[in-house]
């Protein structure tokens, strides 16, 4: 069964890294790429995650996948995210409204703002060539297709080796109560 991300947070969290461009406007490949690493930073402080979901190696480096879906359109809440944000041409996303950040704990906020305060500065491809440096992300290259990134490899790379498969299979069975009490 695939880690269902929680779609409200990942709203919270791109507009949190919107608001960091005084514009409000950013391309959607840094915003991926601020999304995933934020999330990464999450599980290596807490070992635990933001938004949660499945996460992909792309060309370009690393995505949590719904958020990819719900920048391309192709995902079932599509229409809660184009309440918030917006497209702006073909690679750019807007904020149009602040959906505030009641479901982001004090840490999770901490966390995103570090990462985008962070890379502020950063062009896309310079964040996306940071990307390339990831563990995660070398061993699971996919060229010019994707593969799935196993949350296994991302906890080793942030330096939980030694306790991966144990968590992996703790955070698995946690996902798995959720799923079922939830659905």
């Amino acid at each position: 069964m695939k880690p269902r991300t929680d779609i409200e947070k990942a709203i919270q969290v791109a507009a949190l890294i919107l608001k960091s461009h005084r514009s409000l406007v950013m391309p959607h490949i840094k915003l991926l790429k601020l999304i995933y690493m934020a999330e990464r930073r999450s599980w290596e402080r807490r070992c635990g995650p933001i938004i949660d979901g499945t996460v992909a190696a792309l060309k370009h480096g690393p995505v949590c996948e719904e958020v990819y879906d719900l920048i391309r359109h192709k995902h079932p809440q599509t229409r809660l995210w184009k309440k918030y944000i917006s497209k702006v041409g073909a690679y750019s996303l807007h904020l149009i409204r602040d959906p505030g950040i009641s479901k982001l704990s004090p840490f999770e906020v901490e966390t995103v703002t570090a990462v985008a305060k962070e890379f502020k500065d950063k062009s896309e491809w310079e964040v996306v060539d940071e990307t390339h440096k990831f563990p995660e992300w070398i061993k699971n290259n996919p060229g010019d297709s994707s593969n799935p990134i196993p949350l296994r490899d991302i906890l080793e790379a942030v330096g939980l080796a030694d306790e991966a498969g144990e968590l992996a299979n703790e955070i698995e069975e946690i996902r798995t109560m959720r799923d079922v009490l939830c659905s």
